[in-house]
């Protein structure tokens, strides 16, 4: 995670929910404030983090970023694409972590992606892709029920 903003330990242990909205009711817009952390490098080719770290970021345009990024479109219900003013962003190490919305009125966070990729951990300017969990809620729900196997085969 590449910004400078290291989170406090504690013991805590907070409840957070994966996006339980079908794919096509959940309101995501580009500009819309979400939050992701990591253990994750700290800058390019850099040093992993020895504290979770965090970064508030913002979400692009699905369109605008499926032309900036190698997916052009090919995925473009399936990704969120997200980056910071400063070029915080998911890095090397931070893979599979969260992507998270406080969108309704008790401040509940809601993990609406998963961290998937990035380039040079914001020194590009392209920003970082998120899987979109809603897209595969099915998956998940099934692999927590122990109805299938994590892996896809």
């Amino acid at each position: 995670m590449r910004c400078g903003c290291a989170l406090g330990a504690s013991n805590a242990i907070a409840r957070i929910r994966i996006d339980p909205l079908p794919f096509d009711q959940r309101e995501i817009n580009a500009g819309m404030p979400i939050y992701t952390y990591g253990w994750g490098l700290t800058e390019f080719r850099g040093q992993s983090s020895d504290h979770l770290r965090g970064a508030r970021m913002v979400l692009e345009d699905p369109v605008a970023c499926t032309q900036r990024t190698k997916f052009r479109g090919s995925l473009l219900n399936a990704v969120l694409c997200a980056a910071a003013p400063d070029r915080s962003q998911a890095c090397d190490g931070d893979s599979g972590g969260p992507l998270i919305s406080y969108d309704d009125e008790r401040r509940i966070p809601t993990v609406i992606g998963v961290v998937s990729a990035g380039e040079k951990c914001g020194l590009t300017g392209v920003p970082s892709r998120y899987t979109r969990v809603a897209k595969v809620s099915e998956w998940i729900a099934d692999v927590m029920a122990g109805r299938m196997p994590a892996r896809r085969r």
